[in-house]
């Protein structure tokens, strides 16, 4: 039953299956180790994990220059978050994403096709100044839908965080 929802899922995206790709959905997570704003998003990102980690392949990259594999390790052991780490290659998903600063997601089907980038929500108004309460959860929103088998449009969002170096 699964995999049919998954073929169902994929024909409403237009998307092609095909054997032997991913099952899971990848979650791109463009993250530095120092970024204030990626420290304050490391709760809300526990608890999206607790609920989509069966769901979504988690993948954190880390592509500022200062980061290292033993530094990316060393952050998400400590921040005790889940998920593959990526610090050699990190410049060409930068390049290919257009990736601009962290936090900033990419969400992509089991085929590789784009169905959302940009912040993971709208606590950040802009550099340095967050809202008194959240009003939009893109990331969540999108992660529950692909939970539940539900089509929605492409879009990408601004986000706000820390330049990459």
């Amino acid at each position: 039953m699964r995999q049919l929802c998954l073929l169902i899922l994929l024909f409403n995206f237009g998307c092609s299956f095909v054997a032997g790709q991913n099952t899971k959905a990848q979650l791109l997570l463009f993250w530095s180790e120092t970024c204030p704003n990626c420290i304050f998003y490391g709760p809300e990102i526990r608890r999206l994990q607790g609920k989509y980690i069966e769901t979504v392949e988690w993948i954190f990259i880390f592509p500022n220059l200062t980061s290292t594999d033993s530094t990316a390790h060393t952050y998400i052991l400590k921040n005790k978050l889940q998920g593959k780490i990526e610090v050699a290659r990190a410049a060409d998903y930068v390049q290919k994403y257009k990736i601009e600063v962290t936090p900033e997601v990419v969400l992509l089907d089991p085929a590789g096709a784009l169905l959302y980038a940009g912040r993971i929500d709208n606590s950040y108004e802009k550099i340095g100044r967050r809202r008194f309460k959240t009003t939009e959860t893109e990331l969540a929103d999108r992660l529950q839908k692909l939970a539940d088998y539900q089509s929605f449009p492409y879009i990408r969002t601004r986000s706000v965080g820390c330049f990459l170096h």
